[in-house]
């Protein structure tokens, strides 16, 4: 077995692309689906992989995977008109899944010393006279019978299409159910032309690839050893379990990859899933200044960075502290909210190996690499980073993609740790990195979270949504600094609670809470009246009277909740302190930071500020609005948004749980055991067949559609094998023309499961049926 091969086999299973052996059965026959050959016009019984992927190892691409309809052979001298390689292999940005692939066009003369691989042009196809597209290879043969035609225009001669670009796409289409183009709308940003003219001429033979050579510093005589930066970096993943390690690991190979020809490929390459604590050394609780010492070092190497995060507003803060920290390091800003010239000067600087350090949101994580020394991802448990387009890919999923193809570093880390993560370091293919308890009790506040009796014993006042002990703990706590509370959302949607005990009324069918449909006026209301204004949030089923699950009272009451509401209780409830919203007076934007000064701070998630020394105290209010909600992730991601509040409280700070959280988050966030919930979830969805050991696919469409789709996938599907089709069921979205099905498959045998649901997309467009969406591995599967 190869270093390559062995790498690759060690990752888990959801990322394995190895076929199953011999001896087990067949996920999928994907050979009876019939696959357009868009060439010829005739429907033959060829692989989809044979389709999408063929030719697609460009600067080396391999010939025998394509769709041959004849022998190689080369064109006349008529047609070559004195050009070397007259054949142009071009990759199609068409509109429809059977049209985007590979097909030969002839270079004219004009076009031959532009039109090189990895550029843009514009080619005709079938009516189509004007759509976009790369060159993927220059050749002399073509498989095709019939004429060629030229290519329509060279639209730059800029090669933003890399070789290890184009591999990344072909896998995250693979894995994603998607065509390669699809992929390359979000990869490559939109040319701009006053741009692109600082950075021309530059040809794909000019593009750094050397590993010794970085913005004509040669590297190989450097002293490799251990420097400031580097001991300031082992002395904070030092204190953490497993941080010695994975340190150790990415110095090693930084050092033995230095040079490409004599590398020491049995160096596996280090990925670490880091768990950590707040540091409040500095202004921001964040660990950030462990980042900040690896780039610097990482730059001394000759090596580059790519860092991501969830938001703009975290990436600009996290680049002007690095450029604060290390202002010999050249960096970039690359978001999806900058505008064409801002994001397209960010990649061919990128590209061309101009910087060093790339900061950005999920679409970096395509974003060029020269000399790629590790990428950092920051709180991937983010829904930020779901992309929300085609191929609906997750950031995490990329940059683990690409890590495998490009042997680059990887690590992720967070507050929390992701159940995906999880399976990584349970598989062995990630190194985990965890706070041991002395260093929890060190850095983290005390976190309290009563349960039902515990509020029962205070009285009436128990039972409120702000009790009484709450503000008891902020006028105690007032006193010596800023305190927080936290809510869910700015103006929360009004909900049916028991007005006895306020347990949450639940849908029978969803088990979503229940919410007025339209204003009846009513504050109290009993389960005898047949209330019609009521369904619930998720799919606004009908409401269907019955006691309270926990007391068994008839008697609910709507009760509303948000921060604009919850600032002006407090202001009414404690006259005498100062209380603010955490957004600026325009609700346009939020505030960063703020002093020592005695007040009480109300934030939503995600926007709280950041207090000097820390906050006095912490409140988290309407904790049920973050983990009961209608997703995969729930769990985690109240975690997350919970954690982040509680560290920005100093230690010493008391910290209060409310609003009747899931007893098993509220015991994990009281033990900070994210480790430990990680593991339990993931035993969970191990039963219930669910992500990341199971490859799930969410297939929408109308009930028509859905109807065939699930016809051709269960004659696809071989009678012995667990592959399991749900549905298709009504949307819960409350679209009543939307129906969904689900199809899941161990993960062993997800390359077969999207390859036949690739398979599926291409021959429904080639018969103009109506398409599909097709999402894999989502968050929500109804």
């Amino acid at each position: 077995m190869s270093p390559r091969t062995a790498d690759r086999a060690a990752l888990p299973l959801e990322h394995n692309s190895l076929p199953p052996s011999a001896d087990t059965p067949t996920a999928m026959d994907i050979r009876t689906l019939a696959v357009p050959d868009i060439r010829s016009g005739e429907y033959t019984l060829s692989q989809v992989s044979s389709e999408h992927t063929a030719g697609f190892d460009l600067f080396g691409a391999r010939d025998d995977d394509m769709p041959l309809l004849g022998h190689a052979h080369s064109v006349t001298p008529a047609q070559a008109r004195g050009v070397t390689k007259p054949i142009a292999r071009v990759l199609v940005d068409a509109p429809v899944p059977h049209m985007a692939r590979s097909f030969d066009y002839l270079v004219p003369p004009t076009m031959d010393a532009d039109a090189q691989p990895g550029v843009r042009v514009v080619v005709r196809l079938g009516s189509h006279k004007n759509l976009d597209g790369w060159i993927l290879k220059r050749d002399s043969l073509t498989t095709h019978i019939g004429t060629l035609i030229d290519l329509t225009r060279v639209v730059s001669p800029l090669p933003v299409l890399t070789p290890n670009l184009l591999d990344l796409a072909q896998a995250v289409a693979q894995r994603c159910a998607c065509t390669i183009p699809d992929v390359l709308r979000l990869a490559i940003p939109p040319r701009h032309a006053r741009v692109e003219k600082t950075f021309l001429p530059i040809r794909t033979c000019d593009l750094p690839v050397s590993n010794t050579s970085i913005l004509g510093r040669d590297i190989t005589s450097e002293k490799l050893s251990a420097t400031p930066e580097g001991s300031q970096s082992l002395e904070t993943f030092a204190h953490y379990d497993g941080g010695h390690e994975f340190f150790s690991a990415l110095s090693n190979s930084w050092i033995c990859h230095r040079d490409s020809e004599q590398s020491d490929h049995t160096v596996r390459t280090p990925r670490g899933v880091w768990t950590w604590v707040p540091d409040h050394q500095g202004d921001n609780p964040t660990p950030w200044h462990a980042l900040f010492a690896l780039i610097k070092q990482a730059h001394q190497h000759g090596k580059s960075v790519l860092v991501l995060l969830p938001t703009t507003r975290q990436a600009i803060t996290f680049l002007d502290g690095a450029r604060q920290h290390c202002p010999d390091v050249p960096a970039t800003l690359m978001t999806s909210n900058q505008g064409h010239s801002e994001r397209y000067q960010a990649y061919c600087a990128a590209l061309s190996g101009q910087v060093t350090l790339i900061v950005g949101t999920r679409s970096a994580a395509y974003a060029p690499m020269v000399n790629p020394g590790l990428m950092m991802m920051l709180d991937d448990v983010s829904s930020h980073y779901v992309e929300q387009r085609s191929p609906y890919a997750h950031t995490r999923t990329v940059l683990s993609l690409r890590s495998t193809h490009e042997h680059i570093p990887l690590l992720i880390a967070g507050l929390t740790r992701s159940v995906e993560t999880q399976a990584w370091v349970e598989a062995g293919w990630a190194q985990s990195i965890s706070a041991p308890r002395p260093l929890k009790r060190k850095h983290l506040a005390k976190v309290q979270a009563p349960t039902y009796e515990d509020l029962e014993a205070e009285g009436a006042s128990g039972h409120a949504r702000i009790p009484s002990r709450a503000l008891s703990l902020i006028r105690r706590a007032v006193t010596s600094g800023p305190v927080l509370v936290q809510v869910a959302h700015s103006v929360a949607r009004p909900i049916l609670v028991c007005a006895r005990c306020r347990a949450h009324a639940h849908c029978t069918v969803c088990q979503s809470v229940i919410t007025p449909l339209r204003t009846s006026g009513r504050k109290h209301l009993n389960t005898s009246q047949q209330p019609e204004s009521l369904g619930c949030v998720l799919a606004e089923h009908p409401y269907i009277p019955q006691p309270c699950w926990r007391c068994g009272s008839t008697a609910y009451r709507v009760i509303g909740g948000g921060a604009i509401r919850t600032a002006d209780e407090l202001a009414r409830s404690l006259p005498k302190i100062s209380v603010m919203y955490s957004t600026t007076p325009n609700g346009d934007d939020s505030i960063d930071t703020i002093d020592h000064t005695p007040r009480v701070v109300v934030a939503t998630a995600g926007n709280e500020p950041i207090a000097k020394n820390g906050y006095r105290g912490v409140v988290i209010l309407d904790a049920w609005s973050l983990s009961s909600r209608p997703h995969l992730n729930s769990g985690t991601l109240a975690l997350a948004t919970w954690s982040k509040a509680i560290s920005l409280a100093h230690p010493d700070a008391p910290v209060l749980l409310l609003g009747d959280p899931d007893p098993t988050l509220a015991a994990t966030l009281v033990r900070w055991d994210m480790e430990g919930y990680a593991h339990r979830e993931l035993d969970e969805r191990r039963e219930l067949h669910l992500p990341p050991l199971w490859r799930t696919a969410r297939i929408e469409g109308s009930r028509t559609a859905l109807q065939s789709v699930t016809q051709s996938i269960r004659s696809a599907i071989a009678a012995d094998h667990p592959t399991e089709l749900l549905g298709p069921f009504p949307s819960e979205t409350g679209d009543e023309t939307r129906w969904v099905c689900v199809v899941r498959t161990p993960a062993a045998f997800g390359k077969d499961l999207t390859t036949m649901l690739r398979s599926l997309s291409v021959t429904r467009s080639a018969h103009r049926l109506e398409p599909v969406k097709i999402n894999c591995d989502p968050a929500t599967l109804w």
